[in-house]
């Protein structure tokens, strides 16, 4: 992520407010000028995650990636050579540890459950039937 910026009203408003009293067609572009955005400071946080059903976080992960600040404006993730999981995966097994799940490496886990295939999760996006969501609806690609 970079280039954050925080909008005023005059980002957009203001210029349809303008073509509204007679100006120039309004393009619908976001006014870029000092008035009316500026760019957003980004800091990072710690990675936290926690597993959905159970509520249990989920440890080790910051030894794989961690949120790194690139400059003033540009967020993102980088990635650590580490025996748990390849450069640019997040971890693949956990190892119960109380009320937490600790990230393990491959070689940690028995070999009959690095064997064994899991159905994916199943997605439970919808959409209402009728109206925009129907009408051209969802698509893949850009």
């Amino acid at each position: 992520m970079q280039d954050v910026r925080y909008y005023s009203n005059k980002a957009l408003a203001g210029v349809l407010l303008k073509w509204r009293k007679g100006n120039a067609v309004c393009s619908g572009r976001f006014e870029l000028s000092a008035d009316a955005c500026y760019p957003a400071e980004i800091k990072a946080s710690p990675i936290n995650f926690r597993s959905t059903k159970e509520r249990k976080s989920l440890r080790g992960i910051d030894k794989v990636v961690q949120t790194a600040v690139f400059d003033s404006y540009t967020f993102g993730l980088q990635w650590n050579s580490s025996p748990i999981s390849p450069e640019g995966e997040f971890p693949r097994y956990y190892k119960e540890t109380g009320s937490n799940r600790t990230a393990v490496a491959a070689s940690e886990v028995p070999e009959q459950l690095r064997a064994k295939e899991f159905s994916p999760a199943k997605n439970d996006y919808s959409s209402p039937p009728s109206g925009a969501w129907a009408s051209p609806g969802p698509a893949h690609g850009p």
